[in-house]
């Protein structure tokens, strides 16, 4: 009985037309069924306070303005290689991961890594306020084509403020030719604390 049993269950699995799709499995010629690894093949580094997740963030932002970043990062290779002497050697998923870990560098000076820091600036910046991981302001919106909105007040979103960062930064490689700029551009960090923003990437580098 319990055999007939499992041949009904079967033939009624069979006749439903159920089956199973696993999105993750790739078939050889031999119809041999292998899983397929999904490999993040952009190496990140673990940072205290900062969030693994804005590693992607800040990545996929580079990536869209890789001409900036990647393609002419020849202009920018005094500095760079103040990070990495053996930048020019690296791979490009490298190359993004450098340029994440140098934001996370900045962001510690800017906010110490607390998404809900805020600021009021002086009257030489009309007192407005310096808000989120990279301190922007609204009004940076229209200045630089960015995601910030003053009626969604997503300044703070952690993934809105290191996107819009992330292009406000585009702005100056390509204006200015340089990371460390020798007269404030948007951030003074860049600036005052360039010794320390070195060594705190060099301090994470691996």
């Amino acid at each position: 009985m319990n055999n007939m049993k499992y041949v009904f269950i079967i033939l009624i699995f069979l006749l439903s037309g159920c089956h199973h799709t696993d999105k993750n499995i790739t078939q050889t010629k031999k119809d041999t069924i292998l899983p397929v690894k999904k490999i993040d093949t952009i190496i990140f580094f673990k940072v205290a306070g900062w969030k693994y997740e804005w590693n992607h963030f800040v990545s996929n932002e580079i990536i869209n303005n890789e001409d900036i970043y990647i393609k002419s990062d020849s202009n920018y290779k005094q500095d760079l290689l103040k990070l990495d002497s053996n930048y020019y050697k690296l791979t490009e998923n490298q190359r993004i991961s450098v340029w994440t870990l140098l934001f996370a560098s900045i962001i510690k000076f800017e906010s110490n890594f607390n998404p809900n820091c805020r600021f009021r600036e002086d009257a030489s910046l009309d007192y407005v306020y310096s808000e989120g991981l990279l301190q922007l302001s609204y009004g940076d919106e229209t200045r630089f084509n960015i995601p910030l909105d003053p009626q969604k007040q997503n300044i703070l979103d952690p993934e809105t403020n290191l996107r819009s960062g992330v292009i406000i930064f585009s702005r100056q490689l390509n204006n200015k030719k340089v990371i460390f700029t020798k007269k404030h551009y948007y951030w003074s960090v860049l600036t005052n604390k360039q010794s320390d923003i070195i060594n705190f990437f060099k301090k994470n580098y691996k």
